[in-house]
């Protein structure tokens, strides 16, 4: 059996704190469970940056910037309209279903 390995600690860290140690199955090895995986924030998703977002995102629609950029990006010849609509065509093609969200009329 592989000797243990023994993760850095601070000079400043009291040596009775134990470190929850997560077991590697695929191979078979043990490790420290690193605080990246303790941080509540973070865990099924970034709450904070989510709501921020969605704020955010609210924002810029109400802004009247939104219209501004849809002008943007439409194309600008025919033959580009052609080669947006082929890529788009293209990824349905590839995803596994059509998005929901998609499929619902917009409202009135």
């Amino acid at each position: 059996m592989a000797a243990k390995h023994q993760p850095r600690r601070s000079p400043d860290a009291p040596e009775s704190v134990e470190r929850p140690v997560v077991v590697d199955r695929r191979k078979g090895t043990e490790r420290e469970r690193s605080s990246r995986s303790q941080d509540e924030e973070h865990g099924e998703g970034n709450y904070k940056a989510s709501r921020e977002f969605g704020e955010a995102e609210s924002e810029f629609v109400k802004s009247g910037k939104l219209d501004e950029a849809k002008q943007k990006t439409r194309p600008r010849t025919e033959a580009e309209e052609r080669e947006m609509i082929e890529a788009e065509d293209k990824a349905r093609r590839r995803a596994k279903e059509e998005d929901p969200a998609l499929l619902k009329k917009p409202p009135r």
